[in-house]
């Protein structure tokens, strides 16, 4: 008798376990969409600049050479001879772009962990285009997933001219511009880290981002400090920096900082390191050893979102609420085994 209980109750616990894991793929599956880092299946409207700033052959879909403050157009994965990229925005005729954003960058709050309502991914890019991958992914939550999203060849086949992608904005309409705020090289040149378009009006000053810098321990001479990676969300309708604005940003290397710091700035709350994927993005964080990036760099020069995703799925693992079936599986059957021995020991 004790052998079938026994057996009874091992049955009962594989069953159980095989629920477990059963729900768990699923619901890691529902944790954020993975279409749009399946190519076969998606198309992404991304905005992005070349170093130095290039213009596109329209049609044709080549880089051609450069063209300061040009701003290009693709959807990856190109294929050859296909139209993109493409020339959208151009902010001027000198110097050159280095970050790219829009007013209301796609889970900017949520990223920030201003919003906890959900998570997103990182996007980055890092200068020099390691092993020629221009975008890289960071999961939120620890132990974070890291790897290679586009290659340059995905945004730009083949990708003569194209040398390395050092601005970023992703998602908005398809085939039409919107990165509509912008950084350019030397900010303190002009005084000004962030303008919107059009018209080149000044969004956020140079003053702004140095004082933020500084007060997290970063380059104290404002001359040293220029923004080379953003994030928007601007509340305000006017293109200036107000109440509830926030910004996400990096800056190009400049002592003490490596250039792989990431900052969170909420207009009138004080800066903060980014939290993501289970660390902070300051100094200490080893850039280089975590994406395994070949040649090494720990220098951001562009970043964006994307709903938590994981790719390729997760491996099934024991979630807290399949701890909680698997319990109640087996207080479940141990309480019905208990009932009937009694019911059986009762003389009729």
């Amino acid at each position: 008798m004790k052998n079938k209980l026994f057996l009874l109750l091992v049955i009962i616990a594989v069953v159980g376990i095989a629920v477990v894991l059963s729900y768990g793929k699923v619901w890691a599956q529902q944790e954020g969409p993975t279409e749009p880092f399946d190519e076969a299946k998606a198309l992404i409207p991304v905005e992005f600049t070349d170093y130095l700033d290039d213009s596109a052959s329209n049609p044709g879909g080549a880089i051609i050479g450069p063209d300061p403050l040009q701003v290009l157009f693709t959807q990856p994965p190109d294929a050859p001879g296909a139209p993109y990229p493409s020339n959208t925005f151009d902010y001027g005729d000198y110097y050159e772009v280095d970050a790219l954003a829009n007013r209301g960058d796609y889970l900017t709050l949520q990223l920030a962990c201003i919003d906890s309502t959900r998570f997103a991914t990182l996007l980055l890019s890092f200068a020099g285009d390691p092993g020629g991958v221009a975008v890289w992914y960071e999961t939120p939550r620890a132990p974070a997933i890291r790897g290679p999203l586009w290659t340059k060849t995905a945004l730009c086949s083949p990708p003569t001219n194209f040398d390395d992608l050092d601005a970023l904005e992703v998602w908005g309409p398809s085939a039409a511009d919107d990165a509509d705020r912008y950084s350019m090289q030397t900010d303190a040149v002009g005084g000004v880290s962030v303008f919107s378009w059009p018209g080149a009006v000044p969004y956020i000053p140079h003053a702004v981002i140095a004082a933020a810098v500084a007060a997290l321990g970063g380059p104290s001479n404002p001359a040293n400090v220029d923004l080379d990676a953003l994030m928007v969300w601007d509340m305000g309708t006017q293109g200036a920096w107000g109440t509830g604005d926030v910004i996400i940003f990096s800056i190009r290397a400049a002592a003490p900082w490596d250039g792989g710091e990431i900052v969170v700035l909420q207009n009138g709350v004080a800066p903060s390191y980014l939290n993501h994927g289970g660390h902070l993005w300051n100094t200490a964080f080893g850039v280089a050893a975590a994406f395994n990036l070949d040649p090494p760099t720990e220098e951001v020069d562009a970043i964006e979102a994307y709903p938590w995703f994981v790719p390729g799925g997760k491996t099934p693992t024991l979630t807290e609420w399949g701890l909680i079936i698997l319990i109640a599986l087996l207080v479940g059957s141990a309480v019905f085994i208990m009932l009937r021995r009694r019911k059986a020991a009762v003389p009729a």
